[in-house]
Protein backbone atom coordinates (compact mmCIF):
# COMPACT_ATOMS: atom_id res chain seq x y z
CA UNK A 1 0.00 0.00 0.00
CA UNK A 2 1.14 3.18 -0.94
CA UNK A 3 1.61 6.04 1.38
CA UNK A 4 -0.97 8.36 -0.24
CA UNK A 5 -3.39 5.48 -0.72
CA UNK A 6 -6.76 4.32 1.33
CA UNK A 7 -7.82 0.52 0.78
CA UNK A 8 -11.60 0.24 1.71
CA UNK A 9 -12.62 -2.88 2.70
CA UNK A 10 -16.91 -3.94 2.56
CA UNK A 11 -18.46 -6.84 3.63
CA UNK A 12 -22.12 -7.83 4.85
CA UNK A 13 -22.56 -7.69 8.77
CA UNK A 14 -23.49 -6.16 11.87
CA UNK A 15 -21.44 -4.26 14.86
CA UNK A 16 -20.74 -8.11 16.45
CA UNK A 17 -18.74 -9.36 13.74
CA UNK A 18 -16.71 -5.26 12.79
CA UNK A 19 -14.04 -6.85 15.17
CA UNK A 20 -13.36 -9.80 13.38
CA UNK A 21 -13.43 -8.51 10.32
CA UNK A 22 -10.87 -5.68 11.30
CA UNK A 23 -8.70 -8.87 12.51
CA UNK A 24 -9.55 -10.38 9.18
CA UNK A 25 -8.29 -7.83 6.89
CA UNK A 26 -5.27 -6.43 8.86
CA UNK A 27 -4.31 -9.93 8.99
CA UNK A 28 -3.35 -9.73 5.22
CA UNK A 29 -1.31 -6.51 5.47
CA UNK A 30 0.75 -7.51 8.64
CA UNK A 31 1.22 -11.55 7.82
CA UNK A 32 -0.43 -12.54 10.42
CA UNK A 33 -3.33 -15.22 11.46
CA UNK A 34 -6.87 -12.83 12.38
CA UNK A 35 -6.34 -13.67 16.22
CA UNK A 36 -2.32 -12.60 16.12
CA UNK A 37 -3.36 -8.81 14.86
CA UNK A 38 -2.12 -6.78 17.76
CA UNK A 39 -5.31 -4.40 17.74
CA UNK A 40 -6.39 -2.22 20.36
CA UNK A 41 -10.29 -1.92 20.79
CA UNK A 42 -11.28 1.04 22.86
CA UNK A 43 -14.95 1.98 23.40
CA UNK A 44 -16.06 4.64 21.15
CA UNK A 45 -12.44 4.92 19.67
CA UNK A 46 -10.90 3.92 16.37
CA UNK A 47 -9.40 0.49 16.64
CA UNK A 48 -5.70 0.55 16.58
CA UNK A 49 -2.45 -1.34 15.64
CA UNK A 50 -0.09 -1.71 18.30
CA UNK A 51 3.25 -1.61 17.31
CA UNK A 52 2.84 -0.90 13.30
CA UNK A 53 2.32 2.11 10.83
CA UNK A 54 -1.21 1.33 9.76
CA UNK A 55 -4.29 3.02 10.81
CA UNK A 56 -7.40 1.97 10.42
CA UNK A 57 -11.23 3.01 10.31
CA UNK A 58 -14.30 1.22 10.94
CA UNK A 59 -18.11 1.79 10.05
CA UNK A 60 -21.01 -0.40 10.08
CA UNK A 61 -24.96 0.63 9.15
CA UNK A 62 -28.15 -1.55 8.52
CA UNK A 63 -25.97 -5.00 7.71
CA UNK A 64 -22.78 -3.51 6.40
CA UNK A 65 -19.40 -3.08 7.29
CA UNK A 66 -16.55 -1.05 5.81
CA UNK A 67 -12.68 -1.42 6.94
CA UNK A 68 -10.51 1.88 6.07
CA UNK A 69 -6.87 1.14 6.07
CA UNK A 70 -4.31 3.92 5.23
CA UNK A 71 -0.50 4.70 6.25
CA UNK A 72 -2.10 7.92 7.69
CA UNK A 73 -4.75 8.72 10.44
CA UNK A 74 -8.19 8.26 8.47
CA UNK A 75 -11.79 7.34 9.14
CA UNK A 76 -14.65 6.22 7.11
CA UNK A 77 -18.32 6.36 7.61
CA UNK A 78 -21.12 4.82 6.05
CA UNK A 79 -25.14 5.53 6.27
CA UNK A 80 -28.04 3.86 4.75
CA UNK A 81 -30.46 6.33 2.89
CA UNK A 82 -33.96 5.39 3.99
CA UNK A 83 -35.68 7.86 2.00
CA UNK A 84 -37.27 9.60 4.84
CA UNK A 85 -37.08 13.07 6.12
CA UNK A 86 -34.44 15.21 8.15
CA UNK A 87 -34.59 15.96 12.07
CA UNK A 88 -34.23 19.62 12.04
CA UNK A 89 -33.29 19.43 15.22
CA UNK A 90 -29.88 17.35 14.17
CA UNK A 91 -29.29 19.56 10.94
CA UNK A 92 -29.32 22.44 13.56
CA UNK A 93 -26.97 20.87 16.14
CA UNK A 94 -24.79 19.68 13.60
CA UNK A 95 -24.48 22.18 10.33
CA UNK A 96 -22.83 24.94 9.66
CA UNK A 97 -25.13 27.67 8.69
CA UNK A 98 -23.54 27.41 5.06
CA UNK A 99 -24.36 23.33 5.10
CA UNK A 100 -27.91 24.22 6.53
CA UNK A 101 -28.53 27.19 3.66
CA UNK A 102 -27.13 24.34 0.96
CA UNK A 103 -30.26 21.41 2.50
CA UNK A 104 -32.93 23.98 2.52
CA UNK A 105 -31.43 24.29 -1.01
CA UNK A 106 -32.70 20.79 -1.84
CA UNK A 107 -35.46 19.64 -3.21
CA UNK A 108 -37.05 17.53 0.02
CA UNK A 109 -37.25 14.52 -1.50
CA UNK A 110 -32.99 14.78 -2.09
CA UNK A 111 -32.47 16.54 1.08
CA UNK A 112 -32.31 12.81 3.31
CA UNK A 113 -29.45 11.76 1.14
CA UNK A 114 -27.69 15.49 1.19
CA UNK A 115 -27.87 15.42 4.67
CA UNK A 116 -26.11 12.22 5.02
CA UNK A 117 -23.42 13.29 2.74
CA UNK A 118 -22.77 15.78 5.01
CA UNK A 119 -23.07 13.49 7.91
CA UNK A 120 -20.30 10.91 6.97
CA UNK A 121 -18.14 13.53 5.58
CA UNK A 122 -17.90 14.88 9.28
CA UNK A 123 -17.86 11.69 10.96
CA UNK A 124 -15.28 10.40 8.44
CA UNK A 125 -13.33 13.65 9.75
CA UNK A 126 -13.81 12.68 13.58
CA UNK A 127 -13.26 9.58 13.30
CA UNK A 128 -9.47 10.13 11.33
CA UNK A 129 -8.97 12.90 14.17
CA UNK A 130 -9.75 10.54 17.36
CA UNK A 131 -12.85 12.40 18.92
CA UNK A 132 -15.43 10.24 18.05
CA UNK A 133 -18.95 11.78 18.18
CA UNK A 134 -17.38 14.37 20.59
CA UNK A 135 -16.71 16.68 17.35
CA UNK A 136 -17.99 19.62 17.16
CA UNK A 137 -20.19 18.85 13.97
CA UNK A 138 -21.53 22.02 13.64
CA UNK A 139 -18.14 23.85 14.02
CA UNK A 140 -16.73 21.88 10.34
CA UNK A 141 -17.76 22.66 7.20
CA UNK A 142 -17.31 19.62 4.81
CA UNK A 143 -19.04 20.41 1.73
CA UNK A 144 -15.76 20.76 0.02
CA UNK A 145 -13.01 18.49 -0.63
CA UNK A 146 -10.90 19.67 2.11
CA UNK A 147 -11.37 20.39 5.57
CA UNK A 148 -9.64 21.89 8.69
CA UNK A 149 -10.56 20.34 11.45
CA UNK A 150 -8.41 19.94 14.99
CA UNK A 151 -6.19 22.59 13.02
CA UNK A 152 -5.40 20.13 10.60
CA UNK A 153 -5.84 19.94 7.10
CA UNK A 154 -7.52 16.86 6.11
CA UNK A 155 -9.04 15.91 2.38
CA UNK A 156 -12.68 14.36 2.44
CA UNK A 157 -13.79 12.54 -0.48
CA UNK A 158 -17.77 10.94 -0.94
CA UNK A 159 -17.61 7.34 -2.14
CA UNK A 160 -19.54 4.71 -4.29
CA UNK A 161 -20.62 2.31 -1.40
CA UNK A 162 -21.05 -1.15 -3.34
CA UNK A 163 -24.54 -1.20 -2.65
CA UNK A 164 -27.14 1.69 -3.96
CA UNK A 165 -28.78 4.26 -1.35
CA UNK A 166 -25.71 3.91 0.45
CA UNK A 167 -23.65 7.40 1.30
CA UNK A 168 -20.30 7.06 2.44
CA UNK A 169 -17.11 8.96 2.81
CA UNK A 170 -13.03 9.11 3.88
CA UNK A 171 -11.08 11.53 5.26
CA UNK A 172 -7.57 11.33 5.39
CA UNK A 173 -5.04 13.86 6.53
CA UNK A 174 -2.51 15.22 3.86
CA UNK A 175 -2.89 14.18 0.13
CA UNK A 176 -5.13 11.24 -0.94
CA UNK A 177 -4.27 9.77 -4.28
CA UNK A 178 -6.34 7.15 -4.92
CA UNK A 179 -8.85 4.98 -2.70
CA UNK A 180 -9.60 1.06 -3.98
CA UNK A 181 -12.33 -0.92 -2.91
CA UNK A 182 -12.53 -4.19 -2.09
CA UNK A 183 -15.79 -6.31 -1.96
CA UNK A 184 -15.42 -8.89 0.79
CA UNK A 185 -18.78 -10.38 -0.41
CA UNK A 186 -17.54 -10.64 -4.04
CA UNK A 187 -14.04 -11.84 -5.48
CA UNK A 188 -14.22 -8.25 -7.24
CA UNK A 189 -11.73 -5.44 -6.89
CA UNK A 190 -12.59 -1.78 -8.13
CA UNK A 191 -10.94 1.60 -7.78
CA UNK A 192 -12.71 4.76 -6.77
CA UNK A 193 -11.18 7.37 -7.51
Amino acid sequence: MRSREVHLWWDAGDRSQSEAMVRAVLAGYLDLAPDAVPLVVRHGASPRIDGDDLYVSLSHSEGHIVVAVARRPVGVDVECVRGGSVDATLVRRTCTPGERRALAAEPTRAREAAFLRLWTRKEAVSKAIGAGLALDFAGVDVRGGLVIAAGRLWRVRDLLAPVPGWAAAVALRGPLAQTRSFDRRRESVGCVC
